[in-house]
């Protein structure tokens, strides 16, 4: 099987898009899944009655889980659970626009002067 270098750059752009896709939304919607389903089961944990605030109610309830996915939304207020998603997302971001974006500084540059 001989494929000449001219024709990889046919099967190169959808490989590459097949990837930028499952990793930009595709990650994102895992994580948002993953936190969902867990925070679900953790919210069927029973608590001491006598716990009222409703962030020590999360607190306990988490420390009680036995679920591998806290680490996701364990340091978080209940109303933050939802946080490490956003961190991915904006990193997901900052990585495709520096990767996929060009820009171009020359205007940046600052005038030199010759010294004669």
């Amino acid at each position: 099987l001989d494929t000449p270098c001219s024709r990889i750059q046919s099967y190169y752009w959808p490989a590459a898009s097949l990837c930028m896709v499952s990793f930009v939304i595709g990650l994102p919607a895992l994580f948002y899944w993953i936190i969902r389903q867990s925070c679900e089961y953790v919210e069927m944990i029973a608590v001491d009655p006598a716990i009222e605030i409703p962030d020590d109610i999360w607190a306990s309830k988490v420390s009680k889980t036995r679920n591998v996915a806290v680490f996701l939304f364990q340091p978080m207020e209940f109303k933050y659970r939802y946080w490490r998603l956003i961190e991915t997302a904006r990193r997901i971001v900052v990585v495709v626009v520096s990767t996929y974006v060009s820009v171009s500084y020359t205007h940046l540059t600052l005038p030199t002067k010759r010294i004669v």
